[in-house]
């Protein structure tokens, strides 16, 4: 185990020192704890059902002198023996993850650009008004996470939106409540641990819309391509810089509306959508492309005519050439 995060510690200091990623920061004990561990120290136990064949596996933990015992786990679906596994716990919940070779599953990066190549291959060779009745545009929003080219809105429902405002004023109560407890009490981490499972309901919520949302557009038998705008969702939930007089006083910056738009788009799932179609669509030969959003909301569908004057108001499209 030792060993195992060692050899983490050194992998992110050298993406780190690569230009790949951030500094390594200490981990708080109140968030996310996991732990790598080899095939030295674990072993799949096959269990077979009335005809012989291998049903589900048993996860046997440990060495043959120090065992820890079996961890019996949900397998979504067949998989081959991994070589190494994550368990983690978060919110008082334990989680297992490992990677195992599907050779049902295109792998992004791997043959994935192949994969892709091959289908714009056949696109290629449809008319332009053929390709137009293929094509499936997405347009993501605040009030309007998703809204589609065929008139179709895509957003988290009313009961679903209700609780999340619900779980967030718990979490902001908890989050005072372990503020004041005694520092590295039991009392206090029990108050972390409901902190983190609110948080944690927000998050399922918004993983599960964006998987509902992506089986949705791609199993449309309609379409076969799907286009988004590449939005660059990183820069456009940082932080405001801060602003200073020439006293060297702080000047009001627009912080708290920039925070609340930032959770508002965070909060919507833009990126966890277009991954999730993307991937999704390989699997349906289908293929999924982003496009520049410079001036997208101007642009006029029929006669391209760009200009600020398109746009009368928020809902409002009127093309001020052909009158779209």
């Amino acid at each position: 185990i030792l060993r195992n995060g060692a050899v983490k510690f050194r992998q992110a200091y050298s993406r780190f020192f690569q230009k790949l990623g951030g500094r390594p920061k200490i981990k708080k004990k109140s968030g996310r704890q996991a732990v790598w561990i080899t095939d030295e120290l674990f072993q799949f136990v096959p269990l077979t059902d009335k005809t012989g064949e291998i049903a589900s596996y048993q996860l046997s933990l440990g060495t043959k002198k120090f065992p820890v015992g079996v961890i019996p786990y949900v397998a979504h679906r067949p998989h081959a023996i991994p070589s190494s596994i994550h368990i983690a716990v978060e919110g008082g919940r334990w989680w297992l993850s490992f990677a195992a070779e599907d050779p049902t599953v295109t792998i992004p990066g791997k043959d994935g650009d192949a994969a892709t190549e091959r289908i714009a291959e056949d696109l290629r060779h449809l008319a332009a008004d053929q390709l137009a009745e293929r094509t499936l545009g997405g347009d993501r929003g605040i009030a309007k996470p998703l809204m589609t080219s065929n008139g179709r809105c895509f957003d988290l429902l009313p009961i679903q939106k209700a609780r999340i405002r619900k779980t967030r004023r718990q979490r902001k109560r908890w989050q005072r409540r372990a503020a004041r407890r005694q520092k590295g009490s039991k009392n206090q981490q029990k108050a972390y641990r409901k902190v983190a499972r609110y948080h944690q309901y927000e998050k399922n919520v918004r993983y599960e819309y964006a998987h509902q949302t992506s089986h949705a557009l791609v199993v449309n038998a309609a379409y076969d391509l799907y286009v988004f705008e590449d939005l660059p969702i990183q820069p456009m939930t940082k932080r405001p810089k801060a602003k200073k007089d020439a006293a060297g006083h702080f000047l009001p910056n627009g912080r708290a509306a920039k925070a609340g738009l930032n959770r508002a788009i965070l909060g919507s799932a833009w990126g966890e959508v277009v991954t999730f179609t993307r991937y999704k669509a390989l699997r349906h030969h289908k293929l999924v492309i982003t496009v520049p959003p410079q001036h997208s909301s101007q642009e006029c569908a029929e006669c391209t005519f760009t200009a600020p004057d398109n746009r009368p108001s928020q809902a409002a499209f009127v093309c001020q050439r052909c009158g779209h």
